[in-house]
């Protein structure tokens, strides 16, 4: 019977570090212009959230070249460009160049790329050039011979008062909307929590969004030596698996370090040695979990997770063989001898 639920135990821990690393990034509201009264002002909009990495690009439509918000402000002179990896994005002093050129929202997250639809930006200023006034023809200019010159209006003759001009719409005061706070994990899944601090366990996710503020729990998948919060240190008295975090106002990462693996009891089958650079990988029958070098069982099923977005998108090497799983944050092997696994 002990073996039966240790077997079932294994099975939901591996489940749910799986299902951890499986969610991608998901658009909740394709990109959109918000209003501005200031001319020359372009302000755009997504919504998102399960994501770790977002960027705006700006395509030029005669040539196809893709240009990020950072490099757009080098190429054109003037351009100032707010908050270019957020959400919302602005960009002031916007040139007449960059009418008709279409813009799109590239996101990623746990080895996922997704791209948002694209919107094609239109400057009035640009499309609509000042028409020059035209002069009156002779014909309209002097009245005909044939018809007599009007009479001219007395002066007594009562003129219609001028309309009050009616204030616009747009005039009230633009109300700045609030920053968003991104909350991102390592080897932890992060779940949401309500103003009474009870989790939203349909919402977890390795990546986070709040508006202003948020309170999260920041849960591990095995043992925990110690947490690391924005890169600080920190050690409780004893171990836990989960940590709240309540009141966030600025982004963070959370961080769960496992014990070290010469700490770990494995069993005392034939064993080989993984060795993991630019990545980490996970054993759950023994609970060594997320650790860059170790001894497994051989013929053991382990996981495999890069140490970021960016390496994992160069791909994986085995034992020195071609870089490949290009774009998978991680990928599970079977380990039959000594194994050094690198990111490109």
């Amino acid at each position: 019977m002990k073996k039966i639920v240790a077997l079932l135990l294994i099975c939901c821990l591996t489940l749910g570090l799986a299902t951890a690393y499986a969610a991608g990034p998901k658009i909740t509201k394709q990109p959109d212009f918000g209003k501005s009264k200031a001319e020359g002002t372009v302000i755009i909009e997504i919504k998102a959230k399960s994501f770790k990495g977002l960027t705006w690009r700006f395509v030029n439509p005669d040539t196809g070249e893709e240009l990020t918000a950072k490099e757009l402000s080098k190429t054109f002179n003037g351009i100032k460009v707010k908050n270019p990896n957020k959400q919302k994005i602005t960009l002031e002093k916007v040139p007449a160049e960059l009418n008709g050129w279409e813009v799109y929202c590239h996101l990623t997250g746990n080895g996922y790329q997704v791209d948002s639809d694209r919107l094609t930006i239109e400057l009035g200023y640009a499309a609509e050039p000042t028409a020059e006034p035209v002069a009156a023809s002779a014909a309209e200019a002097a009245p005909a011979a044939s018809e007599p010159a009007a009479e001219p209006v007395p002066e007594s003759t009562p003129t219609e008062p001028a309309a009050e001009p009616v204030p616009a719409e747009d005039e009230e005061e633009d109300i700045p909307e609030p920053e968003t706070i991104t909350v991102t994990g390592e080897n932890v899944t992060l779940v949401p929590l309500d103003s009474f601090g009870r989790p939203d366990e349909e919402n977890s996710a390795a990546s986070l969004t709040f508006t202003e503020f948020g309170s999260v729990e920041a849960r591990a998948d095995g043992d925990v030596e110690y947490w690391v919060v924005n890169g600080i240190r920190v050690t409780p008295n004893e171990g836990v698996s989960s940590v709240k975090l309540q009141n966030i106002t600025s982004d963070m990462t959370i961080a769960a370090v496992a014990p070290d693996p010469d700490d770990v009891q494995l069993n005392s089958s034939d064993r080989v040695q993984v060795v993991c650079s630019g990545c980490r990988f996970t054993y759950m029958a023994d609970n060594l979990v997320s650790v860059t070098a170790g001894s497994v069982p051989r013929g053991a099923d382990i996981i495999v997770m890069a140490d970021n977005t960016t390496a994992a998108a160069g791909g994986y090497s085995i034992n020195g063989g071609d870089f490949t799983r290009e774009g998978k944050i991680s990928f599970r092997l079977t380990v039959t001898e000594d194994t050094e696994i690198k990111t490109k």
